[in-house]
């Protein structure tokens, strides 16, 4: 279906019209239905509720935290709720982990939960803000470009594995 139907797919619930059954993985879902435009907003939306989550939850780590050599390793005390809001990041995100690895098997690439999580994501990375003094808000305008490259290139994996497995 995508290769017929590249950038549009062949629309939401689509797929049965084109094959006797659904298919069992959200992602092949979302890329016949939706088309490479439309997984790519899908897929753009899922990495940022999960980078968002990410520098909550891990919000110590180095990862996003470049630490200066002449801090001497003077560490900021977090206050309770901001400890909260961590321990809450890390459920979310684990929980965003079960459902992305679920849709490999099941098609729940509609299905309420997931943007439940996202929503619960969403508003905890912003509840933890004001927390977190060296969390800076996120530019989605900065994001864009690495969101869809990275979006484009989950695509392309995907669309190698189902021809591989074909």
């Amino acid at each position: 279906m995508l290769i017929h139907h590249p950038l549009f797919g062949v629309g939401m619930n689509g797929f049965t019209d084109h094959h006797f059954r659904t298919a069992h993985n959200s992602y092949v879902l979302i890329i016949a239905e939706l088309g490479s435009i439309g997984f790519m907003i899908w897929m753009s939306f899922l990495l940022l509720t999960f980078f968002m989550l990410y520098q909550v939850a891990f919000y110590n780590k180095p990862l996003f935290k470049k630490v200066a050599a002449d801090t001497q390793g003077i560490s900021e005390v977090l206050s309770d709720e901001a400890l909260d809001e961590i321990s809450l990041a890390k459920s979310s995100f684990f929980s965003m982990i079960g459902f992305v690895v679920t849709a490999f098997f099941l098609s729940r690439s509609y299905a309420f939960i997931l943007y439940i999580y996202a929503g619960v994501g969403v508003s905890n990375y912003y509840r933890a803000l004001p927390l977190l003094p060296s969390l800076r808000p996120i530019v989605f305008s900065q994001l864009f470009f690495r969101l869809c490259s990275l979006s484009f290139i989950i695509l392309i994996i995907l669309y190698g594995v189902t021809r591989a497995l074909n």
